[in-house]
This record gives C-alpha cells, structure tokens and sequence, in this order.
C-alpha cells in the first residue's frame, strides 16, 4: 500500500471518528436503524468527496456531512424534530376543577404580574 493511497488517508482520517457520528445520527434521528443507515450514507459521502477535505483531524468535517445526511433523510420522510400539538385546555390558565373564586384570584395574579412587565422598574429620560 503506498503512503498517498486514499483509501489508507481515509481510513486515519474518518475511522476514529465513528462513535461520534453514530452518537450525533442517533440523536437526529432518534432510531437505531435510520442512525446506522445515516452513518453509512455520510462515510459514503465523506469517501466521495474526501479529494475536497484540507486538514488533518476529519471530525469536524464528518460530523458536518453527518448532520446534512441526517436533516435530508428526515426533510425525505417528511418529519422534523419532535413536535407537539398545540391544545388549549392544556395551555389555560384556568382548570375544569378550578372553582370561580381560585380562577379569579390566578386572573388578579396574572394580572398583577403582566403589570410589573409592563412598567419600567426607573424612569426613562427621554428628553436629550
């Protein structure tokens, strides 16, 4: 094997670097499996395109193709990070078992509070 061979670059340059990748693809993806298939696809990447990479330490680098390989594999499935679904009855301020007097008295303290937002804690010189 020569000392230039690509392949022997590659292999110092990437390989160290596999259990981070995999660690950041199982993060983004959130399966085992896609996360694997994810690591697979960007040292893919990271081969093809590795005439382009300047430096000595990959990490940096892989893990970046890592992140593009995951965000297009999720943008294909159609899925973001994990969301929830907005529900108003969770979000009041006010609960069913909540008498007229206790939602009255957290409307007052609400109230109360905004008002301490709302007014500047020292005056403001405008004038210049």
């Amino acid at each position: 094997m020569k000392i230039d061979d690509p392949l022997a670059r590659f292999d110092r340059a990437m390989l160290p670097h596999m259990n981070a990748a995999y660690n950041l693809a199982r993060w983004l993806m959130r399966n085992d499996s896609d996360a694997e298939d994810a690591v697979q696809d960007a040292y893919l990447r990271a081969f093809r395109f590795f005439d382009s990479f300047k430096g000595d330490d990959g990490r940096a680098w892989l893990l970046a193709i890592v992140r593009n390989t995951c965000r297009t594999a999720l943008d294909k499935r159609g899925t973001q990070a994990a969301t929830t679904e907005f529900r108003e009855e969770l979000s009041s301020f006010a609960t069913p078992e909540m008498s007229i007097e206790s939602q009255m008295t957290r409307q007052d303290e609400i109230d109360t509070v905004r008002g301490c937002i709302d007014r500047p804690v020292c005056p403001v010189n405008t004038a210049k």
